[in-house]
């Protein structure tokens, strides 16, 4: 499994190293109405606090020999039990085979620091709500050392009212080692009301379970402010309260990823609650990172900065950055990308056309589809209606009341969820599904209407597992009348392969 998570990741790397130059005067990304947000709980700590200085821990962590392989023992007892008493066994083994890979992933990229010999008591599980265990690994009495485990992950179920409307999924650490915030066992819930029979809701659990699993492992804003102490919160000229991590090899990424020498912090999420605010990265610059707080895709990538944070903390070292490598929202767009707004005057400045949409017809509900950030779906944008208006810094449009995501300070962004064909959404689908192309009832093109069905005929769109979405103009020159549709560019996919570092 390792081997063969690798192998894509590099070859996935080398093909989007090969058409990244063809792409960087290509608007890429469109927005689509977000419905499933991630909000994980803040993690609850039932070991004693001790806040630490953070060159000590770091210097402690750092020691030769502290490091090992990483052996996270995921407990299904709980899991398993509530399958059959929810009756959830049609969906069984997505999530078992999504918390799998998640785990596999975490293993193949992270090598962990050595804790001590810690003993976690059935009393201490019961407290955080878990009434199902592998006894042979808890019960005993042995500890962590002993069984040469180094993080426990239990799994449990919830449902929409205790949740909240639309949220999928949380997770936190609720046991961590007294002395340096590392955490040692944690919990992750899922929303049993969700409807996972989507089309693509295989990946798209994944990456949630990979998010929640990174906020086990100390993505968190509790861990971040008690122990991690290159955290900051500062308040910005409009107003607005923001956190920010400036540890040293997350800042050293930011400088080479975004071409900016001066930064001084990478932003968190300023919006939500006490378990959203800080724990995920700023969606406006880091679009497409597995640990944005809304997950609006499967395909998000562990990025580069995801790795690094996970490195600054001082738990873990980073085995290699093949996933790093996978993320290209913003990459190389400078200094004015982090620090100005996205849209000035109604307009997007034309140095990032491949980041947001330049929204020009205003009338409510106008499509048009583009592709995600990982350039392997497409999708589509329309700007969302704020019944209560914008804040007065993000209103980007004449409307108050009209704007992007909010998690993405309401800039105009690409965003894909689950979907069924029943939804009759049209042009959202993954590159490689064959029969995509029947999704909605019809495409718009320059200046007539086509079936949805008649797409492939008029692009040449085609679906296999080495297509991808790129912006295209395309129309094939036989189709009768053809002129009407010329300059209507939108999201397709198309078969591709590098060749002598060029695309075809």
């Amino acid at each position: 499994m390792k081997t063969n998570l690798l192998i894509f990741f590099s070859f996935y790397f080398s093909i989007i190293q090969c058409i990244e130059e063809f792409r960087k005067k290509t608007p890429i990304f469109k927005c689509h109405t977000d419905k499933f947000n991630i909000i994980p709980k803040p993690a609850e700590t039932i070991l004693p606090i001790k806040k630490n200085n953070y060159d000590n821990m770091k210097s402690f962590a750092y020691q030769v020999g502290s490091f090992k392989n990483y052996n996270i023992h995921l407990d299904l007892n709980d899991f398993e039990d509530e399958v059959i008493k929810y009756k959830l066994q049609a969906q069984r083994e997505l999530f078992i085979n999504g918390m799998k890979k998640a785990i596999n992933t975490f293993v193949s990229l992270l090598y962990v620091k050595q804790v001590r010999n810690f003993i976690i008591k059935e009393e201490d599980l019961t407290k955080i709500g878990i009434n199902s265990w592998d006894k042979d690994k808890i019960a005993n009495g042995k500890g962590m050392q002993e069984l040469n485990i180094d993080l426990y992950i239990f799994i449990k179920f919830g449902n929409t009212e205790e949740m909240g409307e639309g949220v999928l999924a949380y997770a936190g650490a609720n046991f961590v080692d007294p002395s340096t915030g590392q955490p040692l066992l944690g919990t992750a819930t899922i929303n049993r009301d969700v409807d996972f029979t989507k089309n693509n809701s295989l990946r798209y659990f994944e990456s949630v379970i990979l998010h929640e699993f990174t906020h086990i492992l100390g993505f968190s804003n509790y861990i971040f402010e008690k122990y991690i102490h290159n955290y900051k919160i500062k308040t910005d000229n409009d107003g607005i309260k923001r956190a920010y991590i400036n540890s040293a090899t997350v800042l050293n990424v930011a400088k080479k990823y975004f071409n900016c020498p001066t930064i001084d912090g990478v932003g968190l999420e300023e919006y939500g609650g006490e378990g959203t605010f800080g724990s995920h990265w700023e969606e406006k610059i880091l679009l497409g990172d597995i640990m944005c707080g809304v997950m609006y895709e499967e395909e998000q990538a562990i990025s580069e900065f995801t790795l690094a944070l996970l490195e600054d903390t001082g738990y873990y070292r980073v085995k290699n950055y093949y996933t790093g490598g996978l993320m290209k929202y913003g990459k190389n767009k400078g200094c004015d990308f982090i620090n100005k707004k996205c849209v000035n005057g109604m307009k997007v400045n034309t140095k990032f056309e491949n980041e947001f949409f330049d929204f020009i017809n205003m009338k409510y509900g106008t499509t048009d589809p583009g592709c995600t950030s990982g350039r392997q779906s497409r999708v589509y944008h329309y700007l969302l209606y704020y019944k209560d208006g914008i804040p007065k810094s993000y209103q980007y449009y004449n409307d108050e009341n009209i704007g992007g995501k909010y998690s993405a300070d309401y800039c105009p962004i690409f965003m894909r969820d689950m979907i069924s064909k029943k939804e009759d959404i049209y042009y959202t689908g993954h590159c490689s599904e064959i029969g995509n192309s029947q999704y909605g009832s019809y495409v718009t093109y320059g200046k007539e209407s086509i079936s949805n069905g008649n797409v492939t005929l008029f692009t040449g769109e085609e679906y296999s597992q080495n297509s991808f979405c790129v912006l295209s103009s395309l129309i094939d020159k036989r189709i009768k009348n053809y002129q009407n549709y010329l300059g209507q560019t939108r999201g397709i996919c198309y078969k591709m392969f590098c060749s002598d570092k060029s695309l075809t």
